[in-house]
């Protein structure tokens, strides 16, 4: 159990690594704080389903967080999906 939730961690912060964002820019996303992300990051604790549902909506593969299977049509994701979650996110903010 350990080294899944270990490698889960890896697999969550090279997604957040590729779209270069923050701990605490990703972890919004997903509705949790920079201390729950930098958690999942090192395998600590694990994400629950809302979190992971929250990033897939935002372009994340996650299906590859939880398996190391990448998919397909989720490869070409890239930096700009991650990028227009906020900008739409900020727009309803401030309305």
């Amino acid at each position: 159990m350990a080294q899944i939730q270990h490698d889960i961690g890896y697999r969550l912060k090279e997604e957040r690594e590729r779209t270069g964002l923050t701990q605490e820019e990703f972890g919004e996303i997903g509705g949790v704080k920079k201390l729950a992300q930098h958690r999942y990051e090192k395998g600590k604790r694990s994400p629950n389903a809302i979190y992971l549902a929250y990033l897939a909506s935002a372009g994340v593969d996650v299906l590859y967080i939880l398996t190391g299977q990448i998919t397909s049509n989720m490869s070409g994701i890239s930096e700009k999906t991650i990028v227009n979650y906020f900008v739409i996110d900020n727009n309803i903010d401030t309305q």
